[in-house]
């Protein structure tokens, strides 16, 4: 899919283009006649990387990829990669409905497939067009929605995991039993109220087997969500650093990382990674520390692994 879309943009016939009728994600009208729907279906000019290609089937082709491969990163991110190209590129004033048309794709990719890598491609995507308030806020999210590995759990995770476990069994049960209750007077009302034993039938829902849920929104988002990497906290650490220039905040969202998960310490990027910004900072005493730390928590992982 992604070959197929990129050949598309570079060397499908611009005629083509013209005959489909101009659409962003999920449908979303182009303005006809405006400067991105001309850029969505001009040829590509030789020795020019954002010249036009016919941008409306690559991002076509990538549609139906994404149906086919619903938790694909790279078809994600190389369709909010041609949106923002040719429509955030071409937008006058920057207009905030054609930005939001690049970040709309890795929304809905980040609900569908909920990953560390889709929250940081989506966290990069929205600081570059809505700010670092909005970066943080993505960041928060992805750690709300992505699940901690069991070896990082602390004793309140683990606490805060049984009792969304027990609310969701008791949620569950209750369903069942107004399920139940309903059956039966139904049956009572078919049957007169007579004693005629019932019978236990294959009866499934209309869902059992289907590919989609038949309410896809009704399932906990953390249901089929992936776990928290190190990769989530150094991406946010480095935009902060580098972006916003505030290498302060930058060593506190390492630190919150090695609180909040274990097994970042024994990780040598991340450390090292850490330990970059400390020897920047000309912080001495903590990455003394970060080191000294780091080096006993990966003795600590191989005499247990010895065990």
């Amino acid at each position: 899919w992604y070959e197929w879309n990129q050949w598309e943009l570079l060397h499908g016939s611009s005629i083509a283009a013209v005959a489909t009728a101009p659409s962003g994600p999920a449908g979303t009208p182009v303005p006809s006649g405006s400067a991105s729907s001309a850029a969505l279906i001009a040829p590509a000019k030789a020795g020019d990387l954002k010249s036009g290609g016919n941008a409306l089937r690559a991002v076509a082709v990538l549609t139906l990829g994404m149906e086919s491969l619903p938790d694909s990163a790279l078809l994600a991110q190389a369709q909010a990669e041609i949106l923002e190209r040719f429509l955030v590129d071409g937008a006058k004033n920057g207009d905030k409905r054609q930005i939001g048309w690049a970040i709309k794709v890795m929304e809905r990719f980040v609900k569908r497939a909920p990953t560390t890598l889709g929250f940081v491609l989506l966290q990069r995507l929205v600081r570059r067009h809505e700010g670092i308030a909005a970066a943080r806020a993505v960041f928060a999210r992805a750690r709300r929605t992505l699940r901690v590995k069991e070896e990082d759990m602390t004793d309140e995770d683990r606490k805060e995991a049984l009792a969304k476990a027990a609310a969701a069994e008791k949620e569950g049960m209750e369903e069942i039993e107004e399920d139940g209750t309903n059956e039966d007077s139904g049956d009572a009302g078919r049957i007169g109220g007579s004693s005629h034993p019932r019978l236990v039938t294959n009866r499934l829902k209309p869902t059992v087997g289907s590919s989609l849920p038949a309410a896809e929104g009704a399932a906990s988002p953390s249901a089929h969500a992936g776990f928290i990497t190190w990769h989530l906290y150094a991406a946010h650490a480095t935009i902060e650093h580098r972006l916003s220039k505030n290498p302060q905040v930058a060593a506190r969202i390492f630190e919150l990382g090695l609180r909040k998960h274990r097994t970042f310490l024994s990780t040598p990027p991340y450390v090292l990674h850490y330990a970059s910004l400390l020897l920047e900072l000309n912080d001495e005493e903590n990455l003394r520390s970060l080191l000294m730390r780091a080096v006993s928590a990966c003795e600590d992982d191989e005499s247990n692994a010895a065990l």
